[in-house]
């Protein structure tokens, strides 16, 4: 039951961690990725059990293919009564229907964003995994030391 309990500690925060590198790697890059116009589908401020967050849809074509997303940018973690006003402000800035750039990994087009750039969410991200990842090897250790001694 133990090594049970060890795996899933080790494989929840390896997959934490690698979503973590993965949008802090894009978010590096994204300031240099190719740009392609685009058109804002939705734009809206929604509510969740976790707070307020922009709603944003866009669409944009790449050699013929046609694309439709909502990413808006890498590792921004925003909570408590800044929420309202940073969902109003995107939503303000990216209206229903108005034209936006849009950067797209030239690797997989279809992975874009509004505002290039990360920030260190990202990075947090990446620790808050490798947590988990040392809980779990906390558990064979403290097995091993048990047998040895």
């Amino acid at each position: 039951m133990k090594i049970l309990g060890m795996l899933v500690f080790i494989v929840f925060g390896s997959s934490v961690s690698y979503f973590g590198f993965t949008n802090g790697k894009n978010g590096k890059e994204s300031p240099s990725w190719p740009t392609v116009n685009g058109t804002v589908t939705r734009s809206k401020v929604k509510f969740s059990s976790n707070g307020y967050f922009p709603s944003i849809m866009y669409r944009y074509t790449i050699d013929g293919k046609e694309y439709e997303t909502f990413g808006i940018d890498y590792g921004r973690i925003v909570e408590g009564s800044q929420a309202h006003a940073f969902a109003k402000n995107i939503v303000k800035r990216f209206p229903l229907g108005s034209q936006v750039d849009v950067y797209y990994d030239p690797l997989d087009p279809g992975e874009s964003v509004l505002i290039p750039g990360g920030t260190s969410a990202s990075w947090f991200i990446v620790a808050f995994g490798g947590v988990f990842i040392f809980i779990g090897l906390l558990v064979p250790i403290s097995f091993v030391r048990k047998m040895l001694f």
